[in-house]
């Protein structure tokens, strides 16, 4: 076997897991800014807060069907004796629906027929269901029973009562889940800014390894890990990109990583404008540009057909421009304590 590296002998032998992520998530980049559409930007990160810039409800509704009345006014009518056998009549004098109010005031005696989510008119304070009341006729100028006093502000929805405006609704670092897809567009967003998606470079190792597709020969196998990988980077909102199958050859994983090095065309930079105003569709970053993480399979342990540490020194003398990664390529830790593995 081949002495170790010095930078080899020098790191602790064993690294815990959480240790090990942690030193990766502190290594990463963070990613460019952009200022994305909502409905173009489910499962993106908030790069920034989001305060809701309405008051919900804005007025206050109804939360049942039945009808607007105000409650002092019908135990006045119950003192006055106007009442027989404790029923109260009140006359219907319009209609309030969702997104129709009623824009009349309600006086002594009267109510107003209200539909879920509706403005409660003017003088009512609270809503009587529709099981609860007997009406002559759906029409107004009806008269409807109540059989017993009313409690003020039963089925109302306070003004305010979801929200209030300058409250804030989702805090930086937030993933736009549909939830939170839905709550920033009620509360009046119609963009936000978020992180870019980080590019994660997916590349196999090893001579016996072959595409998807192909039959293996002896002492072959089918690179399997490289798509389960990228499935699993697109499931957490990053952007996979392939890099092939390297060869079990002093490198091989860089020559790899060249091949994404930031080349952009004349499109592509539209394409990035696109994004940073809003208008692109995708990615501006999606199909080119520096990689912000690279996970290999194979390659990392001592033998001698193992490349994957010594090509990860070798970038100690490169820059990222070279290599398309970041600058700082240099080998943190290498063996983790953890089982299996």
């Amino acid at each position: 076997m081949p002495p170790e590296s010095p930078s080899k002998t020098s790191m602790p032998p064993l690294l815990p897991v959480d240790q090990a992520l942690a030193r990766i998530l502190e290594g990463l980049p963070r990613t460019a800014i952009e200022h994305l559409p909502l409905e173009r930007a489910h499962g993106r990160i908030l790069a920034a807060p989001l305060a809701s810039r309405l008051t919900l409800p804005e007025q206050d509704v109804s939360a049942m069907d039945g009808y607007a009345v105000n409650a002092a006014d019908c135990h006045a009518l119950i003192s006055a004796d106007n009442s027989e056998q404790g029923q109260i009549t009140l006359t219907r004098i319009g209609e309030s629906a969702a997104g129709h109010p009623w824009a009349g005031r309600l006086g002594s005696g009267e109510a107003v027929r209200i539909f879920t989510g509706a403005v409660v008119p003017d003088g009512a304070d609270t809503i009587i269901l529709q099981e609860d009341v007997t009406a002559s006729a759906e029409q107004d100028g009806a008269s409807i029973i109540l059989t017993e006093a009313p409690i003020t502000g039963r089925f109302i929805r306070t003004a305010g009562l979801d929200v209030k405006a300058g409250t804030q609704i989702l805090p930086a670092g937030t993933p736009l889940s549909a939830r939170a897809l839905a709550l920033a567009l009620s509360t009046g967003h119609a963009e936000a800014t978020f992180y870019a998606r980080p590019r994660v470079g997916i590349l196999s190792t090893g001579d016996e390894l072959v595409s998807p597709g192909e039959t293996p020969g002896p002492g072959q196998i089918i690179s399997s890990n490289a798509a389960y990988l990228a499935a699993f980077v697109a499931a957490c909102g990053a952007i996979a990109v392939p890099l092939g199958i390297a060869r079990d050859q002093p490198g091989a994983m860089l020559a790899s990583v060249r091949s994404v090095r930031d080349v952009r065309s004349a499109k592509e930079t539209r394409d990035t404008q696109d994004v940073q105003s809003g208008q692109g569709g995708q990615d501006a970053h999606a199909t080119n540009g520096p990689l912000d993480l690279i996970v290999t399979t194979g390659g990392a342990s001592v033998g001698v057909h193992d490349h994957i540490v010594s090509d990860l020194e070798a970038t100690n003398t490169e820059t990222g421009t070279e290599t398309g990664t970041s600058p700082k390529s240099a080998l943190d830790f290498w063996k983790i304590a953890m089982r299996p593995g």
